[in-house]
């Protein structure tokens, strides 16, 4: 939520030179009818499943996006039963 400007000491070289992937969407754009229509279709369909546990997210770890190296180097050793949630703070 801060914005599209980086800290102007992130370097994301080796995230562009990996091509990483970076997924995201925002709402903002789209019509107040549409935001809703999509709110209640998540209440009505997906969050149900999440409280009585059919949907599952499987976070393994949450870190600093700073300790990127940790993250690849655990993944490297098999040692995850989830994702990875690499944050950037």
């Amino acid at each position: 939520m801060g914005g599209t400007a980086l800290p102007s000491d992130a370097d994301i070289g080796a995230f562009v030179r990996k091509r990483v992937r970076f997924q995201g969407s925002t709402l903002r754009s789209r019509k107040p009818d549409y935001q809703l229509a999509l709110r209640e279709l998540f209440v009505e369909k997906a969050l149900p499943e999440l409280v009585d546990g059919k949907f599952e997210n499987h976070v393994d770890t949450v870190m600093s996006w700073t300790k990127i190296r940790e993250a690849h180097e655990k993944m490297e050793r098999n040692e995850t039963k989830g994702k990875i949630v690499c944050v950037v703070d």
